[in-house]
């Protein structure tokens, strides 16, 4: 079986992609789906407590904030159709996280990868490589708003 990977991209303006389609901004038309899957992919490799998520992502938490979250993550999970019908985001007891079986790769992660790479060369040629790649890299400011 093929390893499943989607692609992130924050610089400029937010999308998620896979081999065969994208899922970006324009089509989610809510910035605070867009934040949440976004907080979501940045803290892939964590769990997610409801808590945690809700004290973010919920204004209003005197009305029912427990259905408000699961709200926003059965709207975002059929967002995520449309890359397809694999489970993206996995319930736990009290918690979420982004299916770690789902490989995320990411800009802002190569970018600060390049960065890295920039203080820790010596030859002027590769450090003139990297500008021109960190500057490829960077489409704008990160513009999800919450």
């Amino acid at each position: 079986m093929r390893m499943k990977k989607v692609k992130m991209q924050l610089f400029g303006s937010f999308y998620l992609a896979n081999d065969e389609k994208v899922l970006g901004e324009e089509k989610i038309h809510s910035n605070k789906l867009t934040s949440l899957l976004v907080y979501i992919l940045v803290n892939r490799d964590y769990m997610l407590t409801h808590r945690q998520l809700i004290d973010i992502f919920c204004e209003d938490k005197s009305k029912n904030p427990e259905n408000a979250l699961k709200n926003l993550m059965y709207r975002i999970r059929n967002e995520l159709k449309t890359l397809g019908n694999e489970r993206f985001i996995c319930t736990l007891p009290g918690a979420y996280r982004w299916n770690p079986e789902i490989e995320v790769e990411t800009d802002y992660e190569q970018f600060e990868w390049m960065v890295r790479d920039l203080h820790l060369s010596k030859r002027e040629e590769e450090k003139e490589y990297l500008c021109r790649k960190i500057l490829l890299c960077y489409r704008g400011n990160v513009s999800v708003k919450h």
